[in-house]
């Protein structure tokens, strides 16, 4: 029960977070194409909106968590933006294709908490 309750706890967070990055006006559209379907509703983290923000309002976003979030995000679009080149180019680099998935989501504690 106490699990849940924390799962639950760091949902809010995260929607608080999310929303005050939202407020900020933080948020761009994504738009790809891959295997030929374009997918749509997709928002990526504008590094250049984050970077341009006055000083007071990154003191609140790093207060509420959202900053946390905001460079998670930042680093995920990194790899994202290469995983799309390898769809494009219908390639796989080999050191992925033995890639033993059950090691990377493992049950450890992967939460990022604020």
């Amino acid at each position: 029960m106490a699990q849940l309750k924390q799962v639950a706890v760091s949902r809010l967070a995260t929607q608080k977070a999310v929303q005050s990055l939202a407020d900020s006006g933080l948020f761009d559209p994504l738009e790809m194409t891959v295997n030929q379907t374009r997918l749509r509703g997709l928002y990526y983290l504008n590094e250049k909106k984050l970077r341009a923000l006055p000083a007071d309002r990154v003191k609140t976003l790093l207060d509420c968590g959202a900053l946390t979030l905001a460079f998670a995000q930042l680093f995920s679009l990194s790899r994202f933006r290469l995983l799309e080149e390898w769809a494009k180019a219908g390639t796989v680099p080999a050191q992925l294709k033995d890639l033993d998935l059950n090691t990377l989501f493992d049950d450890k504690d992967d939460l990022i908490k604020f």
